[in-house]
């Protein structure tokens, strides 16, 4: 890769009412080969500027935009960031009658465009330095040019200026690159601890039912060797699971020959519930105890009728008190 084709092409504007000005600029900041010492003693001694090129230019690859009033110039700037191909630095003539002059023009571009650096062009200053400094408060921003100038101060100026911009762009990007990936990370955090919170809402939530549902199946001792289950409300899969579990300790615990299973408060009887009350009396009956189940009234007999499940092999009770009586009797408490 040569060195003319790793520069950077720089947009440079030039606002100046006055023609000749702006071929010097474009004789300086032109792009393309330039004389070589000889020639260039050459063209200071005989006037020749046209004469042959043959060294290839190195300091600057400039697409250059010529105004001729500072009101062109600013619509310049102000299109050219419209667009995306912002200027990089702006000489801009002092006086430029009958428009406005330098002063309000590199104003007027610093609102438009807050990246473009400039350069006072001037012969002489009706203003003093504090009286721009009054005016353009963006000292850092902006520097003069006496004329006549000198071509290498002119170069100078430019990739000084152009250079400077070009790395405050890329500040500007790694700077809102970098609060992009903050935000992204703390919008990563905020989900997590928002997903922590359901995790834990859930937990809890589980914990007050697994709680609830062993309260609405408390195991009731009604003797040493019986137990009373009352069931209220539905009984699904797990909640028949959490019943069967405690009932088994229980049964384990004290020694239980008679575990009564009361549904009066049952409000249905489906196949689910009746699988789980049949799972329930088979293991009541592997630990040796023997099941008895109350409550179970004629439409509940009815409903397991339709279902096609018998549960012939359980000792059934109409009401919860005559499967007590049952169960003290057998055991002559």
């Amino acid at each position: 890769m040569n060195k003319a084709s790793a520069l950077h092409r720089t947009r440079i504007l030039v606002v100046d009412d006055n023609a000749a000005i702006h071929s010097d600029f474009q004789r300086i900041l032109r792009v393309g080969p330039r004389r070589s010492s000889l020639e260039e003693h050459e063209a200071e001694l005989f006037g020749d500027l046209d004469a042959p090129m043959t060294l290839p230019v190195v300091e600057l690859d400039v697409e250059l935009t010529l105004a001729h009033q500072g009101e062109e110039g600013v619509e310049l700037v102000r299109q050219a960031r419209a667009r995306g191909e912002p200027y990089a630095v702006a000489f801009v003539d002092f006086r430029m009658p009958p428009g406005i002059d330098g002063v309000e023009t590199i104003h007027r571009i610093f609102e438009e465009d807050p990246d473009v650096q400039a350069v006072f062009c001037t012969a002489y200053t009706d203003l003093s330095w504090k009286e721009i400094a009054s005016r353009l408060s963006e000292v850092d921003r902006y520097l003069i040019l006496k004329k006549p100038f000198e071509p290498m101060e002119v170069r100078q100026m430019a990739a000084a200026l152009s250079a400077k911009w070009r790395h405050q762009r890329e500040r500007a990007r790694a700077h809102a690159a970098l609060l992009e990936r903050e935000a992204h990370l703390a919008e990563l955090r905020q989900r997590q601890e928002e997903e922590s919170r359901l995790r834990e809402r859930e937990i809890a939530l589980r914990a007050q039912v697994e709680a609830l549902a062993a309260l609405s199946t408390p195991i009731v001792p009604i003797s040493r060797r019986a137990v009373v289950v009352p069931l209220v409300g539905e009984l699904d899969a797990r909640r028949g699971e959490g019943m069967r579990s405690a009932l088994l300790a229980g049964i384990v615990a004290r020694g239980t020959r008679t575990a009564i299973i009361d549904v009066t408060g049952v409000p249905r009887m489906d196949e689910p519930m009746a699988m789980e009350l049949e799972r329930t009396a088979g293991a009541v009956r592997l630990l040796g105890a023997e099941p008895v189940l109350t409550g179970l009234g004629p439409e509940a007999a009815l409903q397991l009728v339709a279902l096609g499940v018998s549960l012939s092999g359980l000792r059934t009770f109409l009401t919860l008190q005559e499967g007590v009586a049952f169960a003290l009797r057998r055991h002559k408490v």
